[in-house]
């Protein structure tokens, strides 16, 4: 039923259309043939715009850090023996915070742990000792089957950095049957 109303509703509204122009429509365009083409007295004068000149190159580039942060980090550095290194390029999972990471699984090549760690986006990287994680210039110290160990720069509101030490913990899925469960060390079984 609602198909016909659909099809006597497009019928109704086609026969509206019709080829032939409207006689008003038609009396407009004799009667603009017959006027001959006339010129504008007093044509207002557009000023011509100002040309600006774009100079970023006074400018600091947004991309790297302000010369006080660097001052104040290479100052921390040699006062307090550490801090971030600000002017080093930023790594995948620097775009990430800690919270948003997740320890999904490890490999392990001649002695050495590497870590899979997913993202909020549900990427995983593969990451090793001495890659940068995280938003406060984290960078992973000890990766083992069960976690990752990681030292973060946090501002000391001095002007200075402070180091903290945390960690992401090896995922443990709900159903112990979708995945790798690691072992218990602290009780010696599975």
């Amino acid at each position: 039923m609602k198909w016909l109303l659909v099809i006597i509703g497009a019928i109704v509204g086609l026969a509206g259309c019709t080829s032939d122009p409207d006689k008003g429509v038609i009396n407009f365009i004799k009667e603009a043939e017959k006027q001959t083409p006339g010129y504008i007295e007093n044509v207002p004068v557009i000023p011509e715009p100002e040309a600006l000149k774009y100079a970023a190159e006074t400018f600091r580039d947004p991309f790297e850090a302000s010369d006080v942060l660097k001052t104040a980090s290479k100052d921390a550095r040699n006062q307090f023996g550490g801090g971030p290194d600000l002017d080093r390029a930023r790594e995948p999972l620097e775009s990430f915070p800690l919270g948003n990471l997740t320890m999904v699984g490890t490999l392990e090549k001649e002695g050495m742990f590497y870590a899979l760690i997913k993202d909020s986006v549900n990427t995983v990287h593969l990451a090793s000792v001495g890659n940068h994680v995280g938003e406060n210039s984290g960078q992973i110290e000890k990766i083992t089957e069960t976690e990752v160990d990681i030292k973060e720069w946090l501002p000391d509101g001095k002007g200075g950095w402070q180091a903290h030490e945390t960690s992401i913990a090896f995922f443990v899925p709900e159903d112990k049957t979708k995945g790798f469960v690691p072992e218990d060390k602290t009780q010696g079984h599975r």
